[in-house]
């Protein structure tokens, strides 16, 4: 089985100026309604969305009733240490699939595909690739969490894809979004309101 963590702890600085980056909106709907829709639509039922305490009392019903809502309380510790936090709610035998909520873009087929990969072999990492490149979201299986448990924050989570290169599984998609990061307002402008306008 593959649960959700969707990660939303992140400052976001260099969007502070346009707002809180998952409430910032795409086709009418947040960053994180949008990646928690599309996981919840491609058949995942557990869904733990980390957030920061700022952001904590401004999600809607529509989020708060299809997840449980994870407080990462020093979310400056790194996306690791949000990760660490969602996997507290889940299943100890079961996977997660780790979105961040700076990819809107990416598809919901894309998430089903992932997820059909993980049937194939539960002990993979499955990294998305868009020409090449590896992107997001990923499914690490639960013993890569467990590794990533024991290891300090701020060590990041590639360390296991680079210590364990023979478990780790590419999965060539024609989906630009998984390598499309919304992290500035010049990507906002230029992947967001130009789609929308």
């Amino acid at each position: 089985m593959v649960d959700a963590i969707v990660l939303a702890a992140g400052a976001g600085s260099r969007l502070r100026t346009l707002g809180d980056k998952p409430l910032l909106i795409i086709e009418g709907k947040s960053f994180l309604q949008r990646s928690v829709d599309n996981i919840s639509e491609s058949g995942i039922e557990k869904i733990v969305i980390v957030v920061s305490e700022r952001l904590q009392g401004k999600l809607t019903d529509g989020i708060t009733q299809k997840a449980v809502i994870a407080v990462n309380n020093d979310p400056s510790r790194g996306m690791l240490s949000s990760i660490l936090t969602g996997a507290k709610y889940l299943d100890e035998q079961n996977s997660a699939l780790v979105f961040p909520v700076d990819h809107p873009l990416v598809q919901r087929n894309t998430v089903s595909e992932l997820l059909l990969y993980a049937q194939r072999d539960a002990s993979a990492i499955i990294v998305p690739t868009y020409l090449g490149r590896r992107g997001h979201p990923t499914i690490f299986p639960s013993w890569s969490l467990d590794m990533l448990a024991e290891h300090n924050p701020s060590d990041g989570a590639r360390w296991i894809l680079h210590q364990f290169p023979d478990k780790v599984v590419e999965m060539p998609t024609n989906d630009e979004g998984v390598v499309i990061d919304i992290d500035t307002p010049e990507n906002y402008r230029k992947y967001i309101i130009q789609r929308q306008g």
